[in-house]
Parts: C-alpha cells; sequence; structure tokens
C-alpha cells in the first residue's frame, strides 16, 4: 500500500511537473516592461533610483525560463531635496564598476516547474551580474489576462555576492544592497 502511494504521487508530481513545462515553453516575450532599482548612499541618506529599457529576452531552455536586460542602457537618477535628474557621471562610473563592457547583460534562470500562475508566490533563480551567477529568492506576481501574463517580480541584489566592489567616488560610497522591481507580460505564442 506504501509504494502504491508513492509511485501515485511520484506519477501526479511529474505529470504537474510536465504540464508547467509545457506550460512555460507555450509562452514568448511579448512586453519588456520595465526594470527599476534603488539603492542608498551617503549613511543611507541619498537614494539612488535607476531603471533599465526593461527584459530584452524571455526563453525556455531545457525546463528553464531565462530572462535577459541589457545593463549597459542603464540610467540613474538621484533624488534628494538638490537634485532630481540623471548624472551622466555616475552612470558611466556605475558602468564600470558593473563591468558592463565585458558583461552588458544581467540574466535571471528559474527552473520553469517552480514558478506559476498567481499572487504572492516566492520563487528561486540564479541572477548572473557582472559575469558571476548567485543564487536569488524573489517574490512575484504572475496575472493571467486576455492570453498573457503579466509579471511583477522583486529581489535584492547583493553587489559583492556577485564580485562586484560597492562604487565609491570622493569617499562617497553606494549600499551593497539594491532593491529591484522587474514588470514584463508574455503572451501564448
Amino acid at each position: 500500500m506504501k509504494i502504491r502511494s508513492k509511485v501515485t504521487i511520484g506519477l501526479i508530481s511529474s505529470a504537474l511537473c510536465v504540464a508547467a513545462l509545457a506550460h512555460a515553453a507555450s509562452y514568448k516575450k511579448t512586453s519588456a516592461g520595465t526594470i527599476s532599482f534603488t539603492t542608498k548612499a551617503v549613511a543611507q541618506m541619498l537614494t539612488i533610483e535607476g531603471t533599465l529599457p526593461g527584459v530584452s529576452d524571455v526563453r525556455n531552455e531545457g525546463g528553464k525560463l531565462v530572462l535577459e536586460a541589457d545593463v549597459s542602457k542603464l540610467s540613474i537618477h538621484e533624488k534628494d531635496e538638490k537634485a532630481d535628474d540623471t548624472d551622466n557621471a555616475r552612470r558611466d562610473h556605475a558602468l564600470v564598476t558593473l563591468k558592463t563592457k565585458e558583461h552588458p547583460k544581467a540574466k535571471f534562470v528559474v527552473a520553469a516547474d517552480s514558478v506559476s500562475v498567481g499572487k504572492g508566490k516566492k520563487g528561486t533563480g540564479t541572477l548572473t551580474l557582472g559575469g558571476k551567477p548567485h543564487a536569488k529568492e524573489f517574490t512575484y506576481d504572475a496575472v493571467e489576462k486576455d492570453g498573457k501574463i503579466n509579471v511583477h517580480a522583486a529581489f535584492v541584489v547583493k553587489l559583492s555576492e556577485h564580485g562586484i566592489e560597492k562604487p565609491c567616488k570622493l569617499g562617497v560610497c553606494v549600499s551593497d544592497d539594491t532593491e529591484v522591481e522587474v514588470n514584463f507580460s508574455v503572451a501564448k505564442e
């Protein structure tokens, strides 16, 4: 009786995994959406915000969902009482620090059978930034509407986990932690 139950549970689990993979494989990128990030500097008193053009590629590779973004196209905006515009010198310094010349794209890989439609979900994947991969936990909402799945995900990137030194200029250092939010949509092929 116990062996029969384990076989039944195993078959059901396998069927669910196959269904999840088939479901994930039948979608393609339709909207790059946005990627935004926030970090702090000057003893957490200066907020630095930025954006990327969005997710440049969503694909299924052997049961894994792969999302890529072009980090070399980031924009930086300082938010404080004195400034509210893009600072090209800080952007250029950030591009060097993030090693975008050698590794222009960030890549996030998630097992396709570990994600599903719903709100308040949690997942794990591997984020590669600056050429160095690191396991990453994230929260997400994936809402299906009008043949599309709209995704909103959030996670924290610790620069040191990717072998990236905290950007410092003239003694002003940016925090090691950067909050990231990603929004994009996918639709059936």
